[in-house]
Formats: C-alpha cells, structure tokens, sequence
C-alpha cells in the first residue's frame, strides 16, 4: 500500500548581506519571518537595481498564507515614467542557485512587483516562456544547485509580463511578492530550503544593460580592456575566464592591471567555492564530486585546474564516496522511472488521482524502488534525495 498526496506550497525566508551606502532589509508578513536585502539605486545613469540579496526560500506551513511579498525600497523612484520612461525598459535578472534539493529542479521562481492603487491589488509579473522572442542565451531558472541564469523581460509586454491590463507607473511601485511554481504552473515549493541570489536591474529605453558583478566581485564593468574575458564572464565562464585573463596577465597598460585584478579575485571566488565544496563532501559525497567535475571541466585551460584535479583524485579514492555509489545508481533508476512517467502524463506534478489511477502499476513499482532503497541504504544521501524527488511530485513516500 502506498500513499499519494500533493505537497504544500512554500513561504520565503531570505538572509541579508551587506550593502554599502545603500541597503535596507524587509520583513515578510505571512507565516514565517525573513529578510531579504536589496537597494535601489543606479550603477549606471540609467540602470536601476531594484533588487539584489541572497535569500532562502522555505517550506510553508500554512497553505493559505502562501503569497510573500515585502516593501518597496524607498530609494527607488517615485515616479518610473518620468523624468526617466523606466516602464518602457527592460528589465534583466540575474539568477545564482547556491543551495536547492533534488525536488526542486524543476522550481521556478515567478517574481514581479505591485503599484500603488487603492486596493493594491493590480501587479506585474514576469514570464519566461517567451523569452527566446527577444534573443537568445536567456534560460529558464529552474532551481538546480550550482546553476545560474540570466533572463531578460521587456516591461507592458504580454510576452514578458503575466498578460495583465497595462499598469500605471507614475507612481512607482509599493512592493514585490513571489511565487515558487512547478512546470504545470502551480504554486508549490521545495521539500527543503533553495537559497538563490536575485539580482533585478531596470534598464531605460536607450541605454546599455551593465551586468551586476559575479565571481569574487569580477564582472563585465570591471574588465573593459579584455573584450575577451568580458564575453566569458557574460556567459558565466568563470574557468575560461581565468585562463584568458592569466594569458594577459603580462599585458601594458590597462589591459595587464585589469588582467591581474581579474585573477586574483577569480581565485579568491574559486578558493571560496572549493572550501564549500570540501565542506559538503562529508554530508554529499556522490553530489559533491560532481559538481567538482563541473568545475574541473570550466578551469580546463587555467593554472588551477590542477589544484581540482588533484581534489578528484584524492576524493574518487575516499570511502565515503565508493559507499555512496551503490545507494546513487538506484536513485538514478528511479528519476529514469519517474521521468518515463512525466514524459507519458505531460505533467511533473503527479498528485491528481486520475493520473495516480491510469499509471498505478508504474507508480507502485516506483514506490517499490524506493522502499528496496530505503532498506539497503537507510542512512544514504540517496534515500532523502529520493524522498524528496518523490515528494517534489506529488507523491508522499511510505515510512
């Protein structure tokens, strides 16, 4: 006997960081307290960020108080039509997923802002489906840890914004809310936190989008005498970039100071990322040594692709990891299963009893797969990622 129930959408508990000269933290109102930090300011004449923080998004604890929203900064303008038409811009937002779950890789996270009326109910939404209309490069930011994203929404178009009647700016906005939703576009949320980083930045008609610094600080403004490196960094290529920039190291003039600058800050973001990475091991062995792969893979080239090299090796011989591998090679059974089953039903959520009935003998072999898991490998990583694949659609485990 196995049981099947839909999960719980989630609320959103975000942790500041630091802003200088400008930053302020909102409190969510709803059914969990959280802060996110963000500023509204402008990092060119006319890019306005409107937000930037590393947040975390939790489980709800009451279905019905799913909605979090938070204020609007007040450093923002007043008025976004004029004397800068910031409603006729484009609004870029940049997506870094640092920690997110097994079931949360195919989340979205569905953001937008309200403007002020007297019942505050009117607000704008963005869409990614469309997004490919406007170029290519932009991607869907699904909750998939490691990963990050860039997507691009051009304002009072139905194609970018959740077709909505045209919203009156000249008053700015009040204050943003979210949602976390499946592919069949329902409001739910992980089985465990997803900490992302958000960046917004509106952008005028006219001007030229500057994207936020990433990777120890490095950016595309900060290199404007290495086109080169500025086009990896845009395509979020910090190995390459590295490499590129250790090429030019020995450069006159400008080009060899930003050249330097870029490497040791590149090294302090990958120093950092490989302390995080030995620090997860213990808990994640299997998961942690593929992300190091990853890394390995985009340092090809550059003069520490060898300190991960060696990293591998010592971690492809360590105990923890040749135990895990059994428990990790039923997991991926099961995700191929499930996955033959979402192909078939055209949906991830497979909480719907039809659905539950019409492929109930597929559904208990997967429940099976899981319960033989649960009994060889209690105490693998393996058994809560399944746990929570299993909830992620829908579906509540057996004890």
């Amino acid at each position: 006997m196995f049981l099947f129930a839909v999960f719980a959408p989630r609320t959103i508990a975000d942790r500041p960081i630091p802003i200088p000269n400008a930053h302020r933290t909102a409190v969510f109102q709803g059914d969990g307290a959280g802060t996110i930090s963000y500023v509204g300011l402008l990092t060119c004449p006319c890019n306005m960020l409107i937000l930037t923080g590393d947040s975390t998004f939790n489980r709800a604890k009451n279905r019905g108080l799913y909605s979090p929203t938070w204020k609007a900064e007040p450093n923002l303008p007043n008025n976004w039509t004029a004397p800068v038409d910031y409603s006729a811009g484009d609004l870029y937002i940049e997506w870094e997923i640092i920690e997110a779950p097994k079931d949360a890789e195919d989340l979205v996270l569905q953001i937008g802002w309200n403007v002020p009326t007297d019942d505050e109910r009117p607000f704008d939404l963005v869409r990614f489906k469309y997004m490919h209309l406007f170029g290519s490069g932009w991607e869907k930011p699904f909750f998939i840890q490691g990963k990050s994203y860039s997507t691009f929404h051009k304002m009072q178009n139905d194609r970018s914004f959740w077709a909505l009647p045209t919203l009156d700016y000249s008053k700015g906005i009040s204050g943003l809310r979210a949602f976390v939703r499946n592919t069949d576009w329902k409001v739910v949320g992980p089985s465990s936190p997803v900490r992302i980083k958000i960046t917004m930045t509106l952008v005028a008609p006219g001007d030229t989008y500057q994207p936020p610094s990433r990777f120890g600080g490095i950016g595309t403004r900060e290199v404007p005498a290495l086109p080169k490196v500025q086009e990896v960094l845009r395509s979020r290529q910090p190995g390459l970039a590295l490499a590129l920039a250790e090429a030019r190291s020995d450069a006159d003039g400008e080009a060899g100071q930003q050249a330097q600058e870029a490497i040791k800050r590149l090294n302090g973001w990958l120093d950092g990322r490989l302390q995080s990475l030995q620090a997860a091991f213990p808990g994640d062995p299997v998961g942690t040594y593929s992300q190091l792969q990853e890394l390995h893979t985009s340092l090809n080239g550059s003069q520490r692709a060898d300190d991960v090299d060696t990293l591998l090796a010592n971690y492809k011989a360590d105990p923890l990891l040749k135990a895990q591998i059994p428990a990790h090679k039923m997991l991926l059974k099961l995700e191929q299963a499930i996955a033959q089953v979402r192909q078939q039903v055209g949906k991830a959520d497979l909480s719907d009893p039809e659905i539950q009935r019409k492929h109930a003998r597929k559904l208990s072999l997967i429940v099976r797969g899981w319960q033989q898991l649960q009994r060889k490998y209690p105490d693998s990583v393996s058994v809560k990622n399944a746990h929570a694949l299993l909830v992620g659609i829908g579906l509540t485990p057996p004890e």
